[in-house]
Parts: structure tokens; sequence; C-alpha cells
């Protein structure tokens, strides 16, 4: 059966213990042409990729761990060149933890939380290149029979690709490894811009001077970043009118069947709108923080990841840590006593899953930075998403005892 009458099969590693059930249908409305199938076990994802006619394998992560990173190493040795390799992450990953990905053997590394359209378009893209090296591969061992009628279907699939990025409204480009000349740039470019695509193809060192003075030199120093897939890239432009925008680009890296760079293939979208409701949120936390920052008792928000979202002034007193070094610090591992740490933080996980009902009052101890050990009696409220799924705790706190530095073990954990 040759590739283009082959289903187009995904298979999809999920933990069970992988969050978001939402992420699950969002994907499935994505992609409704394509048969996706999730496989929960390790060995199950990898058994049989070659015989299955599997074209595309994605992986959900958390964080570049162990056993991710070697999960996907193996997918890709055990493809190939045949299908690509996607990572789908539900958090935002580190440029170091995206590159450890990218050397393990991944095509891509994609944030969940990415628009909807720009979500699908990275995935058919990869999609379509990952396909298009299979039909290469077969090219190559069929070649005097079926070289006349695959050269056609290329060109009728790059058609297709063009049409899709034609209409969307992130701007997709691709260039020659070291920028010198544009490949492709889609037309969203001269609706952000302000400039036509074909001055672009002129001149694509112009692309330097739309951006703005203040950011131009660090995106300068991260182009290289784009040969090793780890470039994503927030920064100011400037169009001809005037007026400045937010642009948001990633890039990563293709080569050939021979594993040579062949291009960059990037995109970039207009977050201008985002980076606006950004200042607007941060001074509006300014200024629930002033009315907190009055209050007696100690108040804690922490989301579904462990981490401090707002702490009050009455509470970094307590712990003897600054809003700043408590703000996106893990609560647990930093302000649970080793020896309860473990239950707390199940109870806390359990709680964020629906796994047990929301308790409106909770007593735990807490260590401050010189060891102190104080005993709060909580009274917690829970923050819920659209579809009534707690995604994050707010807990005003008041101290029933406190005690002197805790032992070395209980530090310790």
């Amino acid at each position: 059966m040759g590739p283009e009458t082959e289903p187009e099969v995904i298979r999809w590693h999920r933990p069970r213990n992988s969050q978001g059930s939402e992420r699950v249908k969002m994907l499935f409305d994505l992609l409704p042409e394509q048969e996706i199938a999730i496989v929960h076990d390790g060995i199950d994802f990898l058994n049989n990729i070659r015989e299955s006619g599997v074209h595309t394998l994605l992986i959900s992560v958390e964080t570049a761990d162990d056993y991710s990173l070697d999960l996907t190493g193996k997918a890709a040795n055990a493809v190939g060149n045949l299908a690509p390799v996607l990572i789908l992450s539900g958090t935002s990953l580190s440029a170091k933890a995206k590159s450890a990905f990218f050397t393990a053997g991944a095509d891509d590394v994609i944030d969940l939380e990415t628009g909807s359209e720009c979500l699908k378009a990275r995935i058919t893209m990869a999609m379509r290149l990952g396909k298009t090296r299979h039909e290469l591969s077969v090219l190559l061992e069929n070649f005097d029979e079926q070289v006349t009628e695959r050269v056609i279907d290329i060109k009728e699939r790059d058609e297709n690709f063009r049409q899709f990025a034609d209409n969307i409204n992130e701007v997709f480009w691709m260039s020659t490894p070291y920028g010198n000349e544009i490949i492709y740039v889609s037309p969203a470019y001269e609706k952000i811009w302000g400039r036509s695509c074909q001055n672009l193809y002129d001149q694509p060192k112009t692309y330097f001077e739309a951006i703005h003075p203040e950011d131009r030199e660090r995106i300068r120093s991260k182009i290289g970043a784009m040969l090793y897939g780890s470039f994503n890239e927030e920064y100011r432009i400037i169009r001809p009118d005037g007026e400045v925008r937010w642009i948001r680009a990633r890039a990563f890296p293709v080569k050939d069947q021979f594993g040579k760079l062949s291009r960059i293939v990037g995109i970039a979208d207009d977050i201008s709108k985002r980076k606006q409701a950004e200042e607007e949120l941060a001074k509006e936390r300014k200024r629930v923080s002033s009315f907190l920052d009055i209050a007696e008792s100690l108040i804690v928000g922490i989301n579904r990841d462990m981490t401090v979202s707002i702490v009050n002034r009455k509470t970094c007193e307590v712990l003897e840590y600054s809003e700043q070094e408590m703000t996106d610090i893990n609560w647990f591992e930093t302000f649970i006593p080793g020896e309860e740490r473990e239950v707390v933080t199940q109870v806390f996980q359990r709680l964020i899953n629906g796994e047990i009902e929301p308790m409106k009052h909770f007593n735990n101890r807490i260590v401050s930075k010189s060891g102190h050990i104080i005993m709060i009696r909580w009274n917690n409220t829970y923050l819920r998403d659209s579809n009534g799924a707690i995604y994050a705790t707010l807990s005003s706190g008041e101290i029933i005892e406190s005690t002197g530095p805790a032992d070395q073990t209980s530090q310790a954990g």
C-alpha cells in the first residue's frame, strides 16, 4: 500500500496522571480527520511503531525528567526519519528543557496553552514534514518507477500548505539555515509588520530593522538558537506608521533525510493584546496586594503546580522571605517541614484533582527561613475554571502556635 492511501495515524503517549482532560478534547476537535490512539504505558507506546503505520508520535510532558527524555529518544530511534516526534507540554518549558528534548530527538516542542489555530498549524506542519520524509524514503527505494508521480504529489502538497498558511493569522516563514534567503513568508506578515512580503524576500536583513531598538541586540544575539530549536522570544516591532506591537516568535531547524540542516522554520504571532492584558493584570494585582497587606492574617495563593501565586506582607514577615522570593516558589518543598511534606502534598494534589472534597478549614505546620515552626489554621477558598475544575487555592491563616527552630532532620525531609 502506497503512503498516499495509508490512514493518518497519531499515537499519543499520555500518562494516566497527566492533567487536563480538556486538552484531550481540544486535540480531537483540532484534528477530526486523523486517527488518534492514546497510549498510557510507555512500553506499549513503543511497541511495533514501525509496523503500525504511525505517522506522528505525540508525547505529553510536564517537565524534562529522565523518563520523558528517555521515552523521546527511544521513540525517535524507533521511527527514524519516518515519523515526527512532537512534545506536548502543559506548562511553559524552559529553553534548557526544550533543548534537551530536541537533543533527545524531538522534532518540535509545543506549548498546549498556545492558541488553537497555532497549535493545529504546528502539528499539521510537522505531520506534513514527517509524511514528506516518509515519501522521500519510498522514492529512494523505488526511484525509477515513482519519481515523476511523487514530485507532482509533493508540489500539490506544497500548494495545499501554502493555501493553509495564507489563510491564518500567524506568520509562517522558512529560511535557509543562516537566514541569508527567505524561502517563504505567509501574507500575515504584511498585516502584522505593515511591510510587504516581497521586500523581505528581496532584503532578508530588513527583518531586524523593524525590531524595536531596545530589543534588537537581544534578539540578534539569540539567532544562533534557531539552529538548535531553542529560539522562543518575545520582542517589540515598530511598524512604518509608528505603531508598536509585541511579537512572540518561535523557530526550529529542519533536517533533510540525510540528517543535514536544510532550513529554519518559524512561526510568529501578534501578542500585543495579551501584553496589554498582562500590564493591566499587574496593575490590578498590585492594587489587590495593597489591600491584602492591610490584613493581619496570613494570605497565600497556590497554583495547581504547587507554586505560590500571591502572598501578603504578613505572610512574608512570618516566613522571613520577601514577596519576590516567595512568588513562583514551590510552597510545599519550601515551607512544609520535611516529615510532613509528603502527606500535605498528597492532600493538596487530591484536592486539586477532585479526588476528595475541598476542605474549608485545615491545620498544618509551616517553617520559616530561620527554622521556626508555626502551626497555622487555614481558611480555604478554591478557584475554579469554566469547567468547574480547581486551578488554584486562596487561603487565609491564623497562627495557633509558634516554636523554636526545627532540627536538621525536619528541615532536610
